[in-house]
């Protein structure tokens, strides 16, 4: 519609514009920079509020502006009276192509009591405006004595400024589109050919016939398609690095190869039998190691064990090892759970609500900002759970299997609570099977760095790794500093970088020998993931149910909370007499 009719957004509202005519004060709230989302809206009498994240006031205020004195806002985040006006959408082309408008991504989020209207983030915003300049500079192109409806809609004079208008509102979406996926140019320009070579049959299982008007409610259901489906698009930097290297190789192939090819055989062509049988063993071949390669070599080689002890060890870990990262989130997830449910409801009542249940409880109670990330902490609980399902644990002179968490419609929040039987019994054995992985390696570690002292300078410092025993940490306070955070992308990173890749002459079909520097890499995961963590003895707060508050479980809470009641001056403590009292009375 844009290309062949763009007078009808005259009168319309186009995707990702604006809601207002002061997006220059909301971009300056963000200092410059991407993130954050403000939504302006006006009390009765016209005074403007400005709101962060989604546009509905959590709080009631009263407007000072003027001695105004009228009470705005709402506690509920359910209520669409909140005394706050939302002016009339402006329509048509509404932007004005300054510096601020081409330097900070703009974003809307808004909600009308417990309804969302409107959501896009700044990246899908930033690409339907380059999308939207870049199809009115074809509709430009296409008439050479300049297209009246382009000059009423942009409201320029002459074909001329509308021309240079569009290019430079074009090449700066495209420069802030850079900047906010963090993509060079020529990445970015590979992203672009991927997005486009699919985005027309896209919108046409979208609207088969076509987008049927220009009216809000049309405008704002496509940018929530456009968002779903193109939101995360260009977090897929490797594909696009393997798309751009394709395509540099199918360059030189077409060109440079060709050439060198036809010299040899003093021909300008050659059949595709010669070029499948000789062509690869005329070039170097450069092979990228990968952790596998590296724990193979390990294996094949016994000496690189006492070389290298601490690399050993990663290089052989087990699942639980590499599941260690994950006791922060789990110890967040569980922080969160018993802060909104301990002592509020019955072991029935946590074993009948699911992780569904909990979250949409969550949002209704008004805690839609923090929502996104307990989504988060319960999706690295979830994983780290499943990473280790299936193993047998024991407990005492029993011995249960871990089961695998599936469905969140029907996992049992009794899950995400410790205790000392039944569901709960599965969490603290989980943690216990961290810590002890946690403890392991670092003990495994120090024996082997004692050992071989004189090998690495990193040894010579026993406060890298220290042994610390009997001295607690709260589950509800470990940190990643405090956990041997081993992750295997990051790792095969690092040995990525500190590798040198083959070039051999016909070595297409043959093993990898990449030359590597393993003390480099051993330095370098000790100084990431592992430098002065210590050994950890978990302490893990058992969940408490509503049906357990009897007399004896309330002196233990009050004694708890109420330290100082444990000490008098004269006489035993006022907790010792009401303990007495409650055992006289049984």
């Amino acid at each position: 519609m844009l290309i062949l009719n763009p007078g009808e957004y005259v009168n319309g509202h186009l995707p990702s514009m604006p809601e207002n005519l002061l997006m220059n004060i909301t971009r300056a709230l963000k200092g410059g920079k991407d993130g954050g989302t403000f939504t302006i809206r006006y009390c009765p009498n016209m005074h403007p509020f400005i709101i962060n994240n989604c546009g509905h006031p959590i709080e009631r205020v009263i407007c000072t502006v003027d001695g105004c004195g009228r009470e705005i806002g709402d506690k509920t985040h359910r209520s669409q009276d909140t005394g706050l006006k939302q002016l009339e959408i402006p329509k048509g082309y509404i932007l004005d192509g300054s510096d601020e408008e081409l330097s900070v991504g703009d974003s809307f989020w808004r909600y009308e009591g417990a309804t969302q209207i409107r959501r896009i983030t700044e990246v899908s915003c930033t690409l339907i405006r380059l999308l939207i300049h870049l199809a009115l500079l074809i509709r430009n192109a296409a008439i050479s004595e300049g297209c009246k409806e382009l000059q009423k809609l942009l409201q320029k004079t002459d074909a001329t400024e509308v021309t240079e208008f569009l290019k430079r509102q074009a090449i700066g979406y495209f420069r802030l589109l850079g900047k906010i996926t963090q993509l060079n140019d020529e990445l970015l320009s590979v992203a672009l050919h991927q997005l486009l070579s699919n985005l027309p049959q896209t919108f046409n299982q979208w609207y088969p016939n076509g987008l049927n008007g220009t009216d809000l409610t049309t405008t704002y259901e496509f940018e929530k398609k456009f968002e779903s489906r193109y939101r995360g698009f260009f977090e897929q930097t490797t594909q696009f690095c393997e798309l751009n290297n394709r395509s540099k190789l199918i360059v030189d192939e077409e060109e440079d190869l060709k050439a060198m090819i036809s010299e040899i055989e003093e021909k300008k062509e050659f059949d595709s039998f010669y070029r499948e049988q000789y062509v690869p063993h005329l070039f170097l071949t450069i092979h990228k190691i990968s952790f596998d390669d590296l724990a193979h070599r390990f294996m094949a080689e016994p000496s690189l064990e006492s070389e290298y002890p601490l690399l050993y060890h990663v290089m052989c870990a087990k699942d639980e090892l590499w599941s260690v990262k994950y006791l922060p989130v789990i110890g967040q997830w569980m922080k969160h759970v018993y802060f909104h449910f301990s002592r509020q409801i019955s072991q029935r009542e946590c074993q009948g609500k699911t992780i569904t249940q909990t979250i949409e409880e969550w949002e209704q109670k008004g805690y839609k900002s923090e929502v996104e990330s307990y989504r988060q902490l319960w999706s690295g609980f979830k994983t780290c759970w499943n990473a280790l399902a299936n193993q047998k644990v024991k407990n005492d002179c029993k011995s249960f299997v871990i089961p695998a968490l599936c469905d969140d419609n029907s996992i049992s929040l009794e899950f995400s609570t410790a205790q000392n039987n039944e569901n709960g019994l599965i969490i603290v054995k989980i943690i216990q099977l961290l810590q002890d992985a946690h403890n392991a390696f670092l003990e495994g570690v120090m024996i082997e760095s004692k050992m071989h002292a004189n090998n690495e300078e990193k040894y010579e410092d026993s406060n890298q790794v220290q042994k610390v025993m009997g001295k607690n940490k709260p589950l509800f306070d470990i940190h990643r500093n405090d956990v041997v955070f081993l992750d295997k992308a990051q790792v095969t990173e690092i040995i990525r970088q500190w590798s040198l890749p083959s070039l051999e002459c016909g070595a297409i079909n043959q093993n990898r020998n990449n030359i590597l520097d393993l003390s480099a890499i051993e330095n370098e995961i000790t100084y990431r993931f592992i430098k002065n963590r210590q050994f950890l003895e978990i302490d893990i707060p058992f969940f408490q149910f509503s049906n357990q508050l009897n007399i004896k479980n309330c002196v233990a809470i009050v004694e708890e909370h109420n330290t100082e009641l444990k000490k008098r001056v004269n006489g035993p403590a006022i907790i010792e007499d009401f303990s007495f009292f409650v055992e006289i009375s049984k």
